[in-house]
């Protein structure tokens, strides 16, 4: 882990000081977005890396480049009940208590069996959500419950 952010950092870095002229070359490769797992049901750590803008030393008299890391906890933010996703969206109970289980990062079969239905019937109101909500992917329609 700590590789990976070492490299990151670097490439923000690298992509700083040649904005700045400080690098020759190509720029390197673009910000990088990191995600850390931990056990569950912890979501995973998302660090994003990117240059920062240069900054001038004054002990040195010239300018240094920088890098940003943003660090967010998933699991830190409160992630939306079913009361508040029926508020938002045009969804029935059933279909709020599947996309909120969904909103936790639980499996499609596994929010199924915590609700107690099939996975078929799981498959069904995620049908009905998708059309009711304009996504087209689990992945969307969280990203959509998290805004």
């Amino acid at each position: 882990e700590n590789d990976r952010l070492r490299r990151a950092i670097d490439s923000a870095l690298g992509i700083d000081a040649a904005r700045d002229g400080h690098a020759g070359g190509g720029l390197p490769a673009a910000p990088v977005r990191l995600t850390f797992r931990r056990p569950p049901p912890l979501l995973p750590i998302v660090a994003r890396v990117l240059p920062g803008g240069a900054l001038p030393d004054a002990t040195a008299g010239l300018t240094l480049p920088s890098a940003v890391v943003m660090v967010s906890d998933p699991g830190a933010r409160p992630l939306p009940g079913p009361e508040e996703i029926r508020a938002r969206l045009p969804l029935t109970l059933r279909e709020a208590q599947l996309a909120a289980a969904l909103a936790r990062d639980m499996s499609l079969s596994e929010a199924a069996d915590s609700l107690g239905i099939t996975i078929g019937t799981a498959r069904q109101y995620l049908k009905a959500i998708f059309a009711r909500t304009g996504t087209d992917s689990q992945a969307r329609l969280v990203r959509l419950l998290r805004l």
